[in-house]
């Protein structure tokens, strides 16, 4: 009985503790009430200010969302178009000119390319590929090290008999090369996707720090040595620089392997981004049907990622029609109207306006107002250059309508010379 009367004590005694705090808050809402009804007219106003903010909140929200869009897009396309040349380049090494009747042409090494990545662009996120990734680290230290022996070996500058070119560089390539500038750390645009799936999103400064130690330093010395080498001859695939011989060819092999991820790194973002507006848990597979498409998760990603790829394929072709190299024009336009901003542009800004200010010294304003001048001057520069390069490479008027193009035109002879001044 003692111990009932106790129970019984306790019960009114949490109930008491439970009204008083409806109370409290019944009595916290009757005070706003209040407060708003006492001057209705300034509330009104504030409802109406913060109105505007959210929707211009949510106008730029969806306009860098659009831009993310776009500007990946263009990059995977850029990725099966470096596909499409290195399988060309592997055939032709390996002197295979066909297959099953079907002559190796440009159209035929992006279809393979499509299908082989099939596989890849199924997996649901960036965690399901953490494996993969050291193949991409091993891949790009091996293909520094061949660019290295290449050049090295050869000395273009020493040995051949049309020597490197060094022409009076004009605005328009000033302008898409510092497009490429911008391209070349268009990673950025993906850091929110990448920090999402941490388990320790407050280390992401180290992963910055390796980063930037690693990459510039390559970025340095491959584009200053290449350019030594080769000129205006220099293409933005540099293989195809470099003559057919064993090391060419095993850089080309492992290279594809890396472009294939980097096709999967593109479309996981903006595939799983439409996935989940749509209602498809990206980590699920068979446990439910979705409610309006009546499948599962697994099925409706085979069905949307592989149109999806489809229609990047079907871009990818009609750039590889063109005579030129497009390569560093889509490269050039990806990264002025879309990586610059995501790079130079946004961070600097919410530095600026996030930021405690007395935590942005004299010298943090300063690099972020001058990374933000930069970046206007790649995003409106950039897109002029690569665009009216673009139009002349493509040269749509004259665009070869035969059946079966190379899939990639050598400006080298077999010791890596230039053919042609």
């Amino acid at each position: 009985e003692e111990e009932e009367e106790e129970e019984e004590e306790e019960i009114d005694w949490i109930d008491s503790n439970d009204n008083a705090r409806e109370l409290d808050v019944a009595g916290d809402e009757r005070e706003r009430t209040l407060r708003w009804n006492e001057d209705d007219g300034v509330h009104r106003g504030t409802k109406k200010k913060r109105s505007k903010k959210a929707r211009a909140r949510d106008t730029t929200r969806k306009a860098v969302h659009v831009v993310q869009f776009l500007t990946f897009y263009l990059d995977a396309v850029c990725q099966l178009i470096y596909l499409a040349q290195y399988l060309a380049m592997l055939t032709k090494a390996m002197k295979v000119r066909g297959f099953l009747g079907v002559g190796w042409c440009q159209s035929f090494s992006l279809l393979i390319c499509s299908i082989l990545l099939l596989p890849v662009v199924q997996l649901p996120t960036f965690h399901d590929s953490a494996k993969f990734v050291y193949f991409a680290i091993g891949t790009l230290t091996l293909s520094v090290g061949v660019f290295t022996y290449e050049v090295l070996l050869r000395t273009p500058w020493k040995s051949c008999a049309i020597k490197p070119q060094f022409p009076k560089v004009s605005a328009r390539s000033k302008f898409v090369s510092l497009a490429n500038f911008a391209y070349a750390y268009g990673g950025h645009g993906l850091y929110p996707e990448e920090m999402s799936e941490m388990q320790e999103p407050e280390r992401w400064p180290e992963v910055m720090n390796w980063s930037y130690s690693i990459s510039v330093p390559v970025y340095l010395f491959v584009g200053a040595l290449g350019y030594r080498s080769y000129g205006q001859a220099t293409e933005a695939d540099i293989n195809l620089n470099f003559p057919n011989d064993f090391g060419n060819a095993l850089s080309i092999a492992f290279q594809f392997g890396q472009c294939y991820y980097s096709v999967f790194f593109c479309n996981v973002a903006l595939c799983s981004r439409f996935e989940i507006m749509l209602g498809v848990d990206p980590t699920d597979y068979f446990s439910k049907n979705h409610s309006l498409f009546k499948v599962n998760a697994f099925t409706f990603r085979l069905i949307f990622r592989t149109f999806f790829l489809m229609t990047q394929t079907l871009v990818a072709a009609i750039f590889l029609a063109s005579k030129g190299d497009v390569l560093l024009d889509l490269q050039g336009l990806a990264g002025s109207f879309g990586m610059a901003l995501m790079t130079f542009l946004l961070p600097s800004i919410m530095r600026l306006t996030l930021v405690d200010d007395a935590k942005n010294n004299r010298w943090v304003e300063r690099f972020a107002y001058l990374s933000i001048l930069f970046g206007f001057v790649v995003i409106f520069s950039g897109t002029y250059g690569s665009l009216a390069d673009l139009r002349s490479d493509m040269n749509i008027e004259e665009r070869r309508m035969d059946t079966c193009q190379p899939a990639v035109t050598r400006i080298v002879d077999e010791r890596g010379c230039p053919t042609s001044s």
